[in-house]
């Protein structure tokens, strides 16, 4: 069918597909992003242990706990064999053992709400989720609505004479390109030259990894080390810029000290402290060197004049 086209038939044919493949193709890219916006998994915060339960044994190890520390704080021996007095402590260390229970209920209770709260955040999460991905899927839907609609359009204007291995944005704007220009007449030498296009860039390619791989085999470690020295040089070159602008000033001033004295022990002043911040590169350092000998040799200059 398309060796019988006109040539500009087979334009808008060409335009037609190029247009149905590149919208196509926008669709899938956006169903793409819209399925990684699916959630397919939210985390749960991490629940927080059980607080111990209370029990008969830890009613008898916290009061005898509490019972000994109470003893060892009073100190005295004056109360052995008073019976008060054990009462008094029995009851103060039962008393004690209640306090600890009541805390640990307390604690208890509170891991209780933490837990309670962060299943409900996560249900909240869950919820609001679900609802998302719902909205994600109406969106995913209408687009592949309308990727059924370029499917029907490709199938009726041209599925019958448009290459099948060649469905791309790419392949089709390059046959329409080769036809506008006049370079093919049919849709049979837009394909030779496509793959003539392709064959080139791909030896192009490897012929560049070849020669970049074949380089990187000759370079001996000399020119290895050269190579990194030229690049810490242009380093060096970069900050020596930066610097220019100081070792300009102590330079103007070292002519303008052959007038006077003071100026030229100022410039020669300017001159070293523009060497001193010069140090950071070699060349830049032997330049602010350069500047500052001058800057002296002006000013000793001057004051033989005078």
């Amino acid at each position: 069918m398309s060796e019988s086209m006109t040539r500009d038939q087979l334009l808008e044919n060409l335009q037609r597909a190029h247009t149905i493949l590149a919208g196509f193709a926008n669709l899938e890219q956006q169903d793409q992003s819209l399925k990684k916006q699916i959630i397919t998994k939210i985390p749960a915060p991490a629940p927080l242990p059980p607080k111990y339960k209370w029990n008969v044994g830890m009613w008898f190890v916290f009061t005898f706990l509490a019972f000994i520390v109470l003893y060892s704080l009073t100190g005295s021996y004056s109360y052995y064999g008073n019976d008060l007095y054990y009462i008094v402590i029995f009851a103060l260390s039962v008393g004690c053992a209640f306090g600890v229970k009541q805390y640990m209920a307390w604690k208890s209770k509170e891991v209780a709400t933490i837990n309670a709260q962060n299943d409900e955040a996560l249900k909240q999460a869950i919820q609001a989720g679900t609802q998302r991905n719902k909205e994600t899927v109406a969106k995913m839907n209408s687009l592949a609505e309308h990727m059924e609609s370029w499917r029907i359009a490709w199938q009726e204007d041209a599925a019958s004479w448009y290459p099948p291995d060649y469905m791309t944005v790419d392949a089709s704007a390059y046959f329409l390109k080769a036809v506008t220009n006049y370079q093919a007449d049919s849709i049979k030498e837009a394909v030779n030259l496509y793959d003539e296009y392709l064959h080139r860039n791909a030896m192009e390619a490897a012929a560049l990894r070849q020669q970049q791989l074949t380089s990187r085999l000759n370079q001996t470690l000399e020119e290895r080390m050269a190579q990194n020295e030229e690049m810490i040089q242009g380093l060096i070159s970069i900050s020596a810029m930066n610097l220019g602008a100081n070792i300009a000033s102590a330079a103007a001033n070292v002519v303008t000290a052959v007038n006077t004295g003071n100026i030229a022990t100022s410039a020669a002043a300017t001159a070293r402290s523009s060497a001193a911040t010069a140090q950071n590169t070699a060349r830049a350092a032997q330049a602010a060197g350069r500047a500052a000998d001058h800057a002296a040799n002006a000013a000793a200059a001057a004051r033989n004049r005078r």
